[in-house]
């Protein structure tokens, strides 16, 4: 039986906006080689793979780059839940490492994740000088850094220099301003250095340091955030104590299917 490959957009309800993720819905679990070599095939920036096994109540989910297994993704649970869950429903997903849940209610879809609060943090020479551009404000978790610029112009015209924020001990990089775009409290841009996409298109992870930072500083829980990358998307953000509530809209693009050929080494598997 053909398999189809959904291709959703997350955070926009306008096709070709927001991040892409590839969705394959399948019978029965594949092994990790043939799922590897289809989001190889595909080259999109995330290939999500769910299945329900014999007997279970939630789903398997397994997301994928065009080179390795991710160990979680909340983009992954999201586009699935987009297109496997019914007008208002909810939807749990087992990944290698956690359980992750979304709740979809009239088109919106909705997540938690913990809140990461930064602490201030002097700002190491690579950052100043590989951004280009003097932070106002500097703040880390762990392995994350948090910069505030003065303004959304400043951000959104940023050319950051990687190979001078290679030298830096982060995982992610997340630039904020105040919006200057009508409707939105704070603009953002997430960088990766480590990683082949260097900019990320959208972050939802970015958004549990950035909510704690930007409820404390516009006195409100209630937030809208823009990504400022290429593709542009919007969320809505929650505080809720040490949690955060993500809202977002998807479209549905595009579908390619899967031959028999290309199904060979899965209909081969247990």
């Amino acid at each position: 039986m053909p398999k189809e490959i959904t291709y959703v957009n997350l955070f926009s309800d306008r096709p070709f906006k927001g991040d892409r993720v590839a969705v394959c819905p399948l019978e029965k679990s594949p092994l990790t080689p043939w799922m590897q070599t289809v989001a190889t095939e595909l080259n999109s920036p995330i290939t999500a793979f769910c299945y329900q096994p014999a007997g279970a109540t939630n789903r398997h989910l397994r997301c994928f780059t065009p080179l390795t297994l991710m160990p979680s993704c909340t983009h992954g649970a999201l586009a699935a839940a987009h297109l496997l869950a019914d007008a208002r429903q909810k939807s749990v997903f087992h990944t290698e490492n956690e359980e992750l849940e979304v709740q979809v209610e009239n088109g919106w879809l909705e997540m938690e994740l913990p809140a990461r609060k930064t602490e201030p943090a002097p700002a190491p020479p690579a950052l100043h000088v590989g951004l280009g551009v003097v932070p106002i404000f500097v703040g880390k978790n762990n392995r994350d850094y948090l910069v505030a610029l003065s303004s959304e112009a400043v951000l959104r015209a940023l050319q950051p220099d990687f190979n001078l924020l290679r030298d830096l001990d982060a995982e992610r990089i997340v630039l904020t301003a105040r919006a200057e775009t009508n409707g939105y409290d704070y603009v953002c841009r997430a960088f990766a250095p480590h990683c082949s996409e260097t900019e990320e298109c959208i972050s939802a992870d970015a958004h549990a340091l950035l909510a704690p930072f930007w409820a404390q500083r516009r006195n409100t829980k209630s937030l809208a955030a823009l990504h400022a990358s290429k593709r542009e998307g919007t969320v809505r953000v929650q505080m809720l104590r040490d949690r955060i509530r993500l809202s977002l809209r998807a479209v549905i693009t595009m579908q390619v299917r899967l031959c028999d050929q290309g199904l060979e080494e899965l209909e081969g598997e247990q």
